[in-house]
């Protein structure tokens, strides 16, 4: 097995973390997620008594807290995924053998790292303007006023935009996987389900 294969199969593992962390906060499935949508939802209907749209806004809050752990994990990760991608391109410049598909692989694995690192921009992004929200009705004791709402009616926009920002990163991020595994495989080495056995 050459080094680059034992290399790869270290980093493949690490890198399949690194991609489940940065789809885990965003995941519609991700009962934190659901939580915290349920509780923003709440909180934000015209007929919740001021009351419970504070607790509301308190339980937003709590599991926003949850979810930027989530968020952070995803720098973890990350952290651990490109110093391997790190040592691999080292020993890649220096081993003249190295075929243009592992060159190739470590530039894709670059490129997903780039990525991943979006992602969980915009998804600190998307927490900071869902706390905003809560902390908002929270200070204002539950109230929201005709102008609050037109503030977040305009902002309404710029948020979905966010939003399809960050669905087309997961597109990328899907595409440019399945360009490294397709590449792996070429020189022979296993995709990542072929390994966990």
């Amino acid at each position: 097995m050459s080094l680059f294969t034992q290399e790869y199969l270290v980093y493949q593992g690490l890198a399949q973390e690194q991609e489940n962390a940065a789809y885990t906060p965003a995941a519609p499935n991700n009962p934190i997620r659901q939580e915290l949508n349920l509780a923003l939802s709440e909180a934000l209907q015209n007929d919740t008594k001021s009351a419970r749209r504070v607790v509301d806004a308190q339980q937003g809050l709590a599991f926003l807290a949850q979810l930027e752990k989530e968020v952070d994990a995803i720098g973890d990760t990350s952290e651990t995924a490109n110093t391997q991608l790190a040592k691999m391109q080292v020993n890649a410049v220096n081993d003249f053998s190295a075929s243009g598909a592992s060159t190739k692989i470590i530039e894709l694995a670059k490129q997903r790292s780039e990525i991943i690192e979006d992602i969980r921009g915009l998804s600190y992004r998307a927490d900071f303007e869902t706390e905003k929200i809560l902390n908002h009705i929270v200070d204002s004791n539950g109230v929201l006023t005709p102008e609050y709402i037109d503030v977040l009616n305009n902002e309404l926009p710029d948020v979905e935009t966010q939003f399809d920002k960050r669905a087309a990163l997961y597109t990328q991020l899907s595409a440019v996987s399945s360009q490294i595994d397709a590449l792996a495989s070429s020189i022979g080495i296993p995709a990542a389900s072929s390994t966990a056995q």
